[in-house]
């Protein structure tokens, strides 16, 4: 024929089969991973809401709710993204893991799916000064100022001003201020 493999027989949309043909790997669950975590009055423990160990795939990690997360991930080294404010959207190599805090009494809805191309994704963390200077993550591709504030990017002091974008490199710092770190994927 013409070197492809044959379609399997199923409706668009249905599970995979039980059986495949020898010279096919089923990849991972095509449908993700979905978990819903609530925390209640009181409640504010720190939780797992996403553990996948398949370190071979690219994932895209959904998380909604009033929760801030620390995110691992990685393929050959463990990468730590800390401090997320969610709603975000992240696309992520190898293994995945979010942890969840309250930020008050929520429902948090996280979902992993097979990621099926690029796509822009971000996500945010907010930093603050008040108790000195602050090194920005390494991984922050911008920083947006809430309040009048001043970094420190490779020696030069920038300052932006409230409601602004700053570009970031690795290194940075902000000396006075509040805004967010932002993450881009």
């Amino acid at each position: 024929m013409n070197g492809l493999p044959a379609l399997l027989d199923g409706l668009p949309g249905s599970p995979p089969p039980a059986i495949y043909p020898a010279n096919v790997q089923p990849g991972p669950d095509p449908y993700g991973e979905q978990s819903v975590e609530v925390w209640k009055e009181g409640e504010t423990d720190q939780r797992s809401i996403l553990d996948k160990t398949r370190g071979h795939y690219l994932w895209l990690v959904t998380v909604t709710g009033d929760v801030t997360c620390d995110v691992t991930y990685g393929t050959k080294a463990t990468r730590v993204i800390r401090g997320l404010i969610a709603p975000f959207k992240l696309a992520l190599p190898g293994q995945v893991i979010v942890y969840a805090r309250p930020n008050s009494p929520t429902t948090c809805k996280a979902s992993l799916t097979l990621a099926t191309g690029s796509g822009l994704a971000e996500a945010r963390s907010i930093v603050d000064s008040t108790g000195g200077a602050v090194d920005l993550d390494e991984q922050a591709f911008s920083y947006f100022a809430l309040t009048d504030s001043t970094l420190n990017i490779r020696g030069i002091a920038v300052v932006a001003p409230a409601l602004s974008r700053v570009p970031l490199v690795a290194g940075s710092q902000l000396a006075t201020g509040s805004g967010y770190q932002e993450y881009q994927t």
